[in-house]
């Protein structure tokens, strides 16, 4: 399964600073119910001092922002770290799609860059880390739909782990054809075209 990825990115709320993606840390919106497109005018409209590189809904992943620029969501450290996720949080079965969606595209991520799930941060695990910002999504918003992060990350692992499945191909035996082979032919072709 893959998904495709959108490009949109916002005019505003842009550090126009170099980012090494080094990890990615993972939140969620607390705003139950808007998608995509309403996250991405909120950013693009107005100065709201923070930022995102990605987005994901049940309909579309976004991108708002350039892979090697920072991004305005974790901290001043964290910004010049990590690449940035935000789910859209639903309170339907909408959830499952963001989920789902999202173990994919991290995974897909973390193959890009070669990491496994260690540099996969929550926003939680950075404020606990440095210090820099009270935030605990997306945790509550797993829990309130029975999931954990440790099981989101379990999910990203397995992600990452599956092998791509591709056809084999059965090599074809050759042989050198030798002079005397081609010798050895011609004495029986012309054997048999001898008259009697």
């Amino acid at each position: 399964m893959s998904y495709e990825i959108t490009e949109k990115l916002i005019s505003k709320n842009r550090s126009n600073k170099l980012l090494k993606p080094q990890g990615l840390c993972v939140h969620s919106t607390a705003n139950v119910g808007a998608g995509a497109i309403n996250h991405y005018n909120y950013w693009n409209n107005a100065d709201r001092q923070s930022s995102v590189h990605y987005i994901i809904d049940d309909q579309m992943i976004i991108r708002l922002i350039p892979e090697t620029e920072q991004a305005w969501h974790a901290g001043k450290t964290a910004n010049s770290k990590f690449l940035s996720v935000e789910l859209c949080e639903y309170d339907d079965d909408r959830f499952d799609i963001v989920w789902n969606k999202a173990i994919w595209f991290i995974a897909d991520i973390c193959k890009r860059y070669g990491w496994d799930t260690e540099p996969v941060w929550s926003h939680r695990g950075i404020s606990g880390l440095w210090h820099e910002t009270t935030h605990i999504d997306p945790i509550p918003y797993f829990t309130k739909h029975g999931k954990t992060w440790e099981g989101f990350l379990s999910e990203i692992e397995k992600e990452i782990n599956k092998k791509v499945v591709t056809p084999t191909t059965v090599p074809v035996p050759t042989t050198e054809i030798t002079n005397k082979m081609i010798y050895d032919l011609l004495i029986k072709i012309s054997a048999s075209l001898k008259v009697k």
